[in-house]
């Protein structure tokens, strides 16, 4: 009898020990592989951003010939400008600084734009800089768009003339 006694409460205790860590174990997995989730969910949101930014600085050179195209370009550029410009902070800066955030990672703060060519293309130019040559990218596309719509309405007219 003394050795059941002792048993018993041996083996509950045993087994309570090894499902303990166990569980502690699948929790911090559990756990880790939300973290993982989210910094996934950061790349993806860093690289949309970078498109999103590619899109705007080169999108004149797609565009010709596609009116639907040209309106998007012509909107992104629009919206570009505004971000840039205005003291708001752009969705998707907001949406990558919450994941990292929830993926424990160092969220930045300020600008995308301004903390990345910061941080690794031109870590010498002022913020003001940055955003100067960023708004000057827009208007040159916008000065693209103003070359072809004075040559298609020269056209026009040489057409309509002719």
């Amino acid at each position: 009898m003394g050795t059941q006694g002792t048993s018993r409460p041996f083996r509950a205790n045993f087994a309570a020990r090894a499902n303990g860590p166990t569980l502690a174990i699948g929790k911090r997995r559990e756990a880790k592989r939300g973290l993982t989730v989210f910094a996934d969910l950061t790349t993806a949101v860093l690289a949309l951003h970078a498109l999103f930014i590619v899109w705007v600085a080169l999108g004149a050179f797609w565009t010709r010939g596609r009116k639907w195209l040209t309106g998007l370009h012509l909107a992104s550029l629009a919206w570009g400008i505004l971000i840039e410009l205005a003291p708001w902070p752009c969705p998707l800066t907001l949406l990558e600084q919450d994941f990292d955030a929830r993926a424990g990672g160092a969220a930045y703060r300020g600008a995308f734009l301004l903390h990345y060519l910061q941080q690794f293309v031109y870590p010498n130019l002022s913020d003001r800089e940055i955003v100067t040559g960023a708004v000057a990218v827009c208007v040159l596309n916008l000065g693209v768009y103003a070359y072809r719509a004075a040559a298609w309405t020269r056209l026009a007219q040489r057409r309509n003339t002719g």
